[in-house]
C-alpha cells in the first residue's frame, strides 16, 4: 500500500509539478522581497516628540494727569503720553511661561530704554541692572521720565543742527530663561520691546501690525527631542511590526524551499526508471505520449540544443510537447505548421565531463587512433543570392554507444589536458583529405571553414605546419577559411596574430567569431579578418517570434564600412531569416539551411543544389519572398 500510494504521489507531482512549484515559487519570491524590505529597515524608528512652549508678556503703563488732559485723571495703556502734563510713566510688564510639560525654570530680566531716529542715531536712556527671579511667570514695572528723554534730544539736536519731526522710544525687559522642561534643557531669550513714536507734543504707541496686540506680545518655541518607536510595514494595508515580518519572509523562504524540494525528492530516481514520468514532470500537462509521429513529404526538421529551449519555444508558441520514448533514446517535438522542431534525448548517461585528466588524454588518444572523431559539414548561403558560399567543418566525438559530443562539449577538458592541439591537427588533415577527394570527383569547389583553437594556433610554427598539410593534398590556401574564436585574442594573442597575418598573406581567409556584446572591432584591427561569424550564442538572443536585435544590426553595418561580410550561423525559423535579410547579413548557415552532414551525404547535396535559384526556392517558399 505504501508503494502504491508513493506511486500516486509521483503521479500527482508530474501531472501538476508546474503549478504546484509556480504557487511555491511565487510564494517564495514575496516571502524574499518581503525579507529585503524587512532586513534593510531596521525594527525601532527614533521619532520627533518635540515639547512646544510659548513666552507671553503683557505691558500696561499709567500716569497721573489733570482730568481735563484724561477722563479720571489717569493716564490708561494704550493712550497717548503729552509730556507737557505728565513726566513720570509708570510701565508694568508681567511675563508667563506656557507649556503643557512641566517645567523648572529660572531667569533673568533687565529694564532698558533706548531713543532713536530713522537716520540711524539711537541712545540708551535707561539701562536697570540684571535681576534674577525663578518660576515660570514674572511681575516687574519701570518708571520712565518722558522729559528727560525730550531734553536728551533736544540737547543732540542742539549741537548736531539736525532736527527730526519724529523720534522713537523702546522699552523692554529683556528675559532670560534657563532650565528644564520635562526633563529637556531649555535655554531662551525673550525680548519683545514696547515701542512709542515720539513727535514734538506728544508720545504713542506704535502700531505695525493691527493682528497683533503690541502691549501682548507672544513668542513661540520648540525643544527638539527624539524617542524611539516600534517600526511597522504596511502590507495589505496591514500595519506589521518589522520584526514580525522579518520571522514571516524567513518562515515562507523555508517553506517554499522546502515544498520545492518535496517534489524532486519524491521524483527521485525517475530519470532512469521512467522518461515518461520525468518529462510529464517538466512539462505537466503540455505533454502528450505518442508512439509515432506522422509527417508528410513538406515537413521540416529543426533540431533545438536542449529541453529547456524546446520548452521556451513551446511556452512562445502555444503548442503541445510530444514524447516518443524508445529504446536507448527520447525523442520530443513541438509542431508549428510544416516546422517541426525536434529534440532527441539520449537515455543513456553521457561521458562523464570531469574524467581525470590521465583518463581523458587516453580516450582522446584512443579516440583519433580508433577514428572516432567525424567531421560534419554544414553549408552556408548568401541570403543575397541563395548559393552556397562556404561549408564549416565540425568535429564530433562519436564514442560506441553513446551519443556524439560536440566540440563546444568536450574541448574545456582537452585544451586542459593540452590536447586540442592535436585534435585540431586531426581535422585538419582530414578535411584537407576530403577536399582533394571532392575535387578528385569533379565537385565543384567551396571554400571550408576550419575552427581552430588558440592552443593550436599560439605555436610559433602553427603557419608553418598549415601551408605543408595544404601543400601535400595539393589544397589551394584561397579554400580554406580559418575561424578563431576572439576571446582568444582577448585572453592571449601571443603568436596567434603573426601566424594568422602570416596565412591571410597567402590568401587564406580568416574568420572572427564573436561573443554577443563583445568587442568584435579586434577582427578588423588585429587581424584584418574578411568575415564575422555571429554563432549560436548571439543568435539564440533573438525571440523566434519577434527576431530583431539592435547588437546584431550594429556588427552587420560595421563590418560592411570595413567591407567585411557576416555570416549568421544556427539559423533555425524563417522568421530569424527574414530579419537577418533585412538588416543585410550576407549569410546564414543553420538547420534551416541544412543541418550538419558527413562527407558523404555532403557531396549528393553540393550536387542537387549547385544552382543558386532551386535552393533559393527552397528558402523562399517558407516565407522569404
Amino acid at each position: 500500500m505504501k508503494t502504491s500510494l508513493f506511486a500516486r504521489m509521483r503521479s500527482y507531482f508530474a501531472t501538476y509539478v508546474e503549478e504546484y512549484r509556480l504557487f511555491f515559487y511565487v510564494l517564495g519570491v514575496l516571502a524574499l522581497i518581503l525579507g529585503v524590505v524587512a532586513f534593510i529597515q531596521p525594527t525601532e524608528v527614533e521619532l520627533p516628540d518635540n515639547i512646544s512652549y510659548r513666552h507671553t508678556g503683557l505691558y500696561a503703563y499709567s500716569a497721573s494727569a489733570p482730568s481735563e488732559v484724561y477722563q479720571g485723571g489717569k493716564l490708561e495703556s494704550g493712550a497717548a503720553i503729552f509730556p507737557a502734563v505728565s513726566c513720570q510713566v509708570d510701565t508694568h510688564y508681567y511675563y508667563l511661561f506656557n507649556s503643557s510639560e512641566a517645567a523648572s525654570l529660572q531667569g533673568t530680566y533687565q529694564w532698558t530704554a533706548e531713543v532713536s531716529s530713522s537716520n540711524g542715531w539711537k541712545q540708551n536712556i535707561l539701562s536697570l541692572p540684571e535681576t534674577s527671579f525663578e518660576g515660570t511667570s514674572l511681575s516687574t514695572s519701570v518708571t520712565l521720565d518722558v522729559c528727560a528723554m525730550e531734553q536728551v534730544i533736544q540737547q543732540v539736536e542742539s549741537i548736531t543742527g539736525m532736527h527730526n519731526y519724529q523720534y522713537f522710544l523702546s522699552l523692554s525687559p529683556n528675559i532670560r530663561v534657563t532650565g528644564e522642561v520635562r526633563g529637556m534643557p531649555l535655554e531662551d531669550a525673550f525680548s519683545a520691546p514696547l515701542v512709542f513714536v515720539v513727535e514734538p507734543q506728544q508720545i504713542f504707541l506704535q502700531v505695525e501690525n493691527t493682528e497683533s496686540d503690541p502691549l501682548q506680545p507672544t513668542q513661540s518655541g520648540e525643544i527638539v527631542r527624539w524617542s524611539k518607536s516600534v517600526n511597522t510595514l504596511s502590507i495589505f494595508s496591514l500595519s506589521v511590526p518589522v520584526s514580525v515580518a522579518r520571522r514571516i519572509a524567513l518562515g515562507g523562504l523555508l517553506l517554499s524551499a522546502i515544498a520545492l524540494a518535496l517534489p524532486e525528492l519524491i521524483l527521485r530516481g525517475a530519470a532512469e526508471s521512467d522518461e515518461a514520468l520525468m518529462a510529464r514532470t517538466k512539462f505537466g500537462q503540455r505533454l502528450v505520449e505518442i508512439s509515432k509521429l506522422s509527417i508528410d513529404a513538406s515537413s521540416q526538421f529543426v533540431r533545438v540544443r536542449n529541453l529547456d529551449d524546446l520548452a521556451a519555444l513551446a511556452d512562445r508558441l502555444s503548442e503541445k510537447v510530444l514524447l516518443q520514448a524508445g529504446p536507448g533514446r527520447a525523442n520530443y517535438y513541438v509542431l508549428s505548421g510544416r516546422t517541426i522542431y525536434l529534440y532527441q534525448k539520449p537515455i543513456t548517461a553521457p561521458v562523464p565531463a570531469a574524467a581525470p585528466e590521465h583518463i581523458l588524454e587516453d580516450q582522446i588518444r584512443q579516440g583519433i587512433k580508433e577514428n572516432q572523431f567525424m567531421i560534419y559539414y554544414q553549408p552556408a548561403v548568401s541570403l543575397e543570392t541563395g548559393k552556397i558560399t562556404h561549408v564549416e567543418a565540425l568535429v564530433r566525438w562519436c564514442q560506441p554507444r553513446r551519443e556524439p559530443l560536440l566540440m563546444e562539449e568536450f574541448s574545456p577538458q582537452v585544451e586542459q589536458c593540452g590536447l586540442r592541439s592535436l585534435v585540431d591537427f586531426w581535422a585538419l588533415n582530414h578535411i584537407c583529405q576530403q577536399i582533394a577527394l571532392w575535387h578528385k570527383n569533379g565537385l565543384p569547389p567551396h571554400p571550408v571553414e576550419i575552427n581552430l583553437s588558440g592552443q593550436f594556433l599560439r605555436a610559433s610554427d602553427a603557419a608553418h605546419t598549415i601551408l605543408r598539410t595544404l601543400q601535400e593534398s595539393g589544397i589551394d590556401p584561397g579554400l580554406i577559411d580559418l575561424s578563431i574564436h576572439e576571446k582568444e585574442l582577448r585572453s592571449n594573442p601571443l603568436g596567434i596574430i603573426s601566424n594568422l597575418r602570416t596565412l591571410g598573406a597567402v590568401g587564406m581567409g580568416i574568420t572572427m567569431d564573436i561573443s554577443p556584446k563583445k568587442n568584435y572591432k579586434i577582427a578588423y584591427e588585429a587581424v584584418g579578418a574578411r568575415r564575422l561569424k555571429l554563432g549560436n550564442r548571439v543568435l539564440r538572443k533573438i525571440d523566434p517570434l519577434q527576431p530583431k536585435d539592435g547588437f546584431i544590426q550594429h556588427c552587420v553595418l560595421w563590418a560592411h564600412t570595413h567591407q567585411m561580410q557576416v555570416n549568421a550561423v544556427g539559423v533555425e525559423t524563417t522568421q530569424q531569416l527574414k530579419y537577418l535579410r533585412q538588416i543585410g547579413c550576407d549569410q546564414a548557415q543553420g538547420n534551416l539551411v541544412s543541418p550538419p552532414l558527413i562527407a558523404q551525404d555532403l557531396q549528393p547535396y553540393l550536387e542537387h543544389h549547385s544552382k543558386p535559384l532551386h535552393l533559393m526556392d527552397i528558402l523562399w517558399r517558407r516565407g522569404l519572398s
